[in-house]
């Protein structure tokens, strides 16, 4: 991206890392509170959050990285596990087509995150914001 920033005669920008015990949906959700003026997360993320979310807006205009793929891991040495996965894959691909099932039911359909976010949770979240601002400010002076 800075490259091409560079041949526009921009200025380059500098991407942090974010702290490694934030999954994606987090820091979406820090954005939405106005924590953070922005993140970077994969665009079938981006695209059910903003669902929930109505203060994010998703940028297609820039990319950091292009036709990335999405997988799974298990750990090492797990024949058990393995064979339950191996049989759940083949009976949903041939049912289902396996990635249009798990496509539509995490990252289409926003059930699950209405869910989450009933009234009384984000009650909860809302009483926190004001610790997240607060600590968040303190971590951004130390680094």
């Amino acid at each position: 991206m800075n490259v091409d920033f560079a041949a526009q005669h921009l200025t380059p920008i500098k991407l942090t890392a974010a702290d490694e015990n934030l999954e994606d949906e987090d820091l979406l959700e820090i954005v939405n509170a106005g924590i953070l003026p922005f993140t970077i997360v994969d665009d079938f993320k981006a695209q059910i959050w903003t669902k929930m979310f109505k203060s994010l807006r998703v940028r297609n205009d820039i990319s950091i990285n292009d036709n990335g793929t999405v997988a799974a891991a298990i750990r090492k040495n797990s024949p058990l596990l393995k064979a339950v996965l191996d049989r759940f894959i083949r009976e949903k691909t041939v049912t289902y087509g396996f990635a249009s099932w798990l496509r539509k039911r995490y990252y289409t359909d926003d059930k699950m995150l209405r869910r989450a976010y009933a009234p009384g949770d984000m009650e909860r979240f809302n009483e926190l914001v004001g610790f997240f601002r607060r600590y968040g400010e303190q971590i951004a002076s130390i680094i």
